[in-house]
């Protein structure tokens, strides 16, 4: 233990004294190394020494001090070897664990990165250390490094600034490698310390290491400490989460644009779509990108996909772009200003379907530090990307965690950001929608993500399809041929999960100092679980010329909910569904039932304008169906959310982010009483408002014609389809 700890302590002082050559140019580094005994045994979970009796103390170990102090330097460290109470060793065996405690002073800004290197030396000593004083063959040794926090105001703030930045902690090399006690035989492959670069370049760390549970051997790249890329499955996870849901919804992606320092397990997903015709690479550090091209190869292994480079970065697809990134975009804007939106790839009349170079069809903003925090969730740099997209563009920016399980957010930027786009009266955000969703899957990397795009896209309609089956699909028909399955965690059902935000999103919306107001938080958390204001009784009436009709069966007070059941009791047809339809009885126009189908959700029915859904909505088994339409203010007795006809309500509502609406799109159907309505009262509602925020004028035109006859669109005497029904005529589509 004594030639051990000596050992150890004259060869890193001299690691030391090498460092501080290289760092502060100092000629000559004198230490003094002092050992002693240590008379008790030690508690490396607790770094203390427990208390023994005279007559019980007994030598356990050495103690050697180690310290240099001189103007503008110092080190200090303690090596303690001592014997282990563990039993896991042979009878001829002397259990021995080492500890170093350490500490550098200088006038750098780095002290923790400094002392933390030296006991990332230490170990490489100490093994070495061991192996020439033993001729057995000795496995790696167990270690792990701690922080050491000191309990002050100043600490405190710390650890809380730790929390905000836009990465999580556990994201550390702290935590993820030095003191993670869940993976072993830990070795850095590479560091770009000492190396011959610019200061205001970022330190860069590969670290390798087996994970305990799996048995696997990984790599990870740090960025100042903070980890950037994995070969573990949790990166993959993250890549995955980053791009898939983007890729897959847009119609036709083929341009694409990502902002990221370390982009490689990104554009392999990207890579695997046959539409992408050019990947712009914008910001990367390309120091770090080629150490994970020949340390991390792996990750830059396209080869099993066919039609694709087999070393991913070098695809001919891929433009890397090294000038800076607002220098970059502003010269695309200008690129752009007057693009031609005619294209030959198109899905109707009016819209694109993939965007005209030099348009981006899909941007990807990787949000990584606190500077890249403040620069990219703003809301100028977005308005800056709206400049080199088109109509059915998507943007999606991967920053940070979701919010803690009490709705608790650090994020001041993002949740800046987010706030920014939802209350923006720019023309250009006007129908734009904000989404949120997380893989939880991808921790410690960043697992919340945001989706903005055109609420009326095709690229919208086909992010919100609600059939896991059709995603599948387009996984299938839209990848290069490569070995199944093509991904490891996105697909169909999760597409699905990430339309609903979690719980905590909800918590954290309905909450944070921006969105706790929103009215649809006070009414859904105050009423809608008030079994005061549910289940009311009402019946149902025939009249000569209405047909049915819906009465009050008591008093509904107003604010109430009626007929609430009618949110889940009703069959849901998403936009991609009706678009089938319609050409399915193009097609065979004598399969007279799925005409009457379609008929069925036009005449019963309403069109979706919730977010996160599309398409159409009919009840099928609840009395509101039997709502007649209110031809005036006096007869509209109900409504949907907020159940107000005041106007200036329904303008303080921001119906292109909800996280209560998008995590329950279905609530938002729920109709309740706009006024007290009394036992008797018929109980009718606008159906102006069954077509969407723009309903076709021939729709309002037949409304008004409904009015002046009270005949609609039953047949009063048989319930049926009238013979010159609006719907033939496509008057009340």
């Amino acid at each position: 233990a004594t030639f051990l700890a000596h050992n150890v302590s004259e060869r890193l002082g001299y690691g030391i004294s090498d460092q501080a050559l290289s760092n502060s140019g100092k000629n000559n580094v004198k230490f003094d190394i002092k050992c002693y005994p240590q008379l008790s045994s030690y508690d490396m979970e607790t770094s203390s020494s427990s208390s023994q009796s005279e007559d019980e103390t007994t030598v356990t170990g050495t103690n050697c001090l180690v310290h240099h102090r001189s103007p503008g330097f110092s080190f200090a460290f303690k090596t303690l070897v001592y014997r282990t109470e563990e039993s896991n060793y042979n009878d001829s065996e002397t259990p021995y664990a080492i500890m170093v405690d350490a500490n550098i002073s200088t006038t750098s800004k780095n002290n923790d990165a400094m002392t933390r290197d030296l006991l990332v030396k230490a170990v490489s000593v100490i093994d070495d250390t061991i192996s020439s004083s033993s001729t057995d063959d000795k496995e790696g040794s167990f270690w792990d490094i701690q922080e050491r926090h000191t309990p002050s105001i100043k600490g405190k703030k710390h650890d809380l600034d730790r929390l905000k930045i836009a990465t999580s902690p556990l994201a550390s090399v702290d935590n993820q490698i030095l003191s993670n006690k869940g993976v072993v035989d830990k070795s850095r492959v590479f560091s770009n310390a000492g190396s011959n670069h610019q200061k205001s370049k970022l330190s860069i760390n590969i670290w390798e290491y087996t994970s305990i549970e799996s048995n696997d051997i990984h790599r990870d790249l740090f960025l100042d400490s903070s980890l950037r890329v994995t070969t573990s499955a949790f990166g993959k996870a993250h890549a995955e989460a980053f791009v898939h849901p983007a890729l897959i919804a847009h119609p036709a992606p083929k341009r694409i644009v990502i902002f990221s320092d370390m982009p490689v397990a990104y554009v392999r997903e990207i890579l695997k779509y046959r539409d992408v015709t050019d990947i712009f690479i914008v910001g990367a550090n390309m120091e770090a990108v080629n150490m994970v091209k020949y340390y991390m190869k792996e990750l830059n292994d396209c080869s099993s996909i066919e039609k694709v480079n087999d070393t991913c970065m070098e695809d001919t697809r891929i433009n890397i772009i090294e000038t800076d990134v607002v220098e970059w975009l502003e010269n695309m804007i200008k690129l752009c200003e007057g693009g031609d939106s005619d294209t030959d790839c198109r899905y109707d009349s009016d819209k694109t379907q993939c965007a005209t170079p030099p348009l981006f069809d899909v941007v990807l903003v990787d949000v990584f530090s606190n500077e890249q925090a403040k620069n990219r969730l703003s809301k100028d740099f977005f308005k800056k990307l709206t400049g080199i997209t088109a109509f059915d563009s998507m943007f999606i920016f991967n920053a940070g965690m979701a919010p803690s399980t009490d709705g608790i957010s650090y994020y001041k930027e993002r949740d800046e950001f987010i706030e920014s786009i939802s209350y923006n009266e720019d023309e250009k955000f006007e129908s734009m929608v904000l989404l949120v969703y997380d893989e939880p899957e991808a921790k410690p990397l960043n697992t919340a993500f945001i989706t903005i795009l055109n609420q009326f896209s095709e690229s919208y309609y086909r992010y919100v399809r609600m059939t896991p089956v059709a995603l599948d699909l387009d996984i299938v028909r839209r990848f290069h041929r490569q070995p199944l399955p093509p991904t490891t965690f996105y697909d169909g059902t999760t597409h699905l999960r990430y339309l609903r935000p979690s719980r905590v999103w909800e918590n954290w919306f309905c909450t944070s100092s921006i969105f706790k107001k929103s009215l649809e938080c006070k009414w859904f958390f105050e009423d809608w679980f008030d079994q005061d204001k549910h289940d009311f009784k009402t019946e149902v009436k025939r009249d000569d010329i209405k047909g049915r009709s819906l009465y009050a069966a008591e008093d509904i007070p107003k604010g109430s909910f009626i007929l609430a059941d009618d949110a889940h009791n009703h069959l849901y047809m998403d936009a991609h569904h009706w678009d089938a339809l319609e050409k399915f009885i193009e097609d065979f126009p004598d399969a007279k039932l799925y005409k009457q189908l379609r008929d069925f959700f036009i005449i019963y029915g309403f069109q979706n304008e919730s977010i996160s859904m599309s398409g159409w909505s009919v009840s099928i088994a609840t009395n509101n169906t039997f709502s007649n339409h209110a031809c005036t203010d006096e007869q509209e007795l109900s409504g949907a959310f907020p159940f107000t006809r005041d106007p200036n309500v329904r303008e303080d509502i921001n119906w292109n982010f909800s996280m209560l609406f998008a995590r329950r799109p279905q609530v938002a159907m729920v109709t309740g009483a706009l006024k007290d309505i009394k036992k008797g009262d018929e109980i009718m509602i606008d159906y102006s408002g069954f077509r969407g925020d723009y309903p076709d004028p021939k729709y309002l035109e037949f409304l008004e014609g409904m009015c002046s006859t009270s005949k609609g669109l039953v047949d009063a005497a048989d319930g049926g389809v009238p013979k010159d029904s609006c719907v033939d005529s496509d008057t009340c589509v």
